[in-house]
């Protein structure tokens, strides 16, 4: 997954990114990323208490959030060299993950109230903004996604389709990543992550290549 990642961000931000410049010379903010992306995962739950309270989580949109912000924190541990190298950072996501799952398992049916959840998303964005070590950042981030019923099985392939999806879309020009391009998120009425999820429950053993296959015979099939 590091290597997805590090291959994305040098094609949509140059080979400097790491040094937290881009090619256009802008500083890259995946701090702030993530957060925006856990603000989005919030928004799948009835967590206005003013507000269509009663609405049904989006459970799948959810998951979804939780791969955007995966890509973000994987971004911001590879940037952190000075003090973890790149080497160290699959070992600690692995120990991170066996604990959270753990804590999670403990928290019993409890776990899925808004209330925890809120908790929960509220501590990781205090650890990501506060510069906290990516071993923490990683074991809040995992409570989370276990409390959304996303194993680490289920995230690596959830992240495999999201990162070549956003592959595809800088291949194609994606309006939101380059000004310049012409690829719109929209097909036909439907948001391209709707069609690599249905994708996904359709093929769950499905390998990187088949999926960009797919996306590619897919948006010609649509005439896009």
């Amino acid at each position: 997954m590091l290597k997805m990642q590090d291959s994305l961000n040098n094609d949509m931000a140059g080979d400097k990114w790491k040094t937290r410049k881009t090619k256009e010379g802008r500083t890259t903010e995946y701090e702030l990323n993530a957060i925006g992306e856990l603000i989005e995962h919030i928004e799948s739950y009835p967590y206005k208490h003013w507000h269509d309270i009663n609405r049904d989580p989006d459970i799948e949109n959810a998951q979804l959030e939780l791969v955007d912000v995966f890509h973000f924190l994987l971004s911001m541990s590879m940037q952190r060299t000075e003090r973890l190298s790149i080497a160290e950072i699959p070992g600690i996501m692995a120990r991170t993950y066996s604990s959270a799952k753990e804590e999670v398992a403990l928290l019993g049916d409890g776990v899925l109230t808004l209330e925890l959840r809120s908790n929960l998303v509220r501590t990781l964005i205090n650890k990501i903004s506060g510069s906290s070590p990516m071993s923490t950042i990683f074991f809040s981030f995992f409570c989370l996604t276990e409390a959304t019923d996303m194993n680490l099985d289920k995230l690596y392939r959830l992240y495999m389709i999201k990162n070549v999806l956003n592959q595809f879309r800088q291949s194609k020009g994606d309006r939101e990543g380059d000004r310049e391009g012409d690829y719109s998120r929209i097909w036909h009425g439907e948001e391209d992550n709707s069609y690599i999820t249905s994708y996904l429950i359709e093929n769950p053993d499905v390998d990187k290549e088949s999926i960009l296959e797919y996306l590619e015979v897919t948006y010609k099939s649509l005439g896009l």
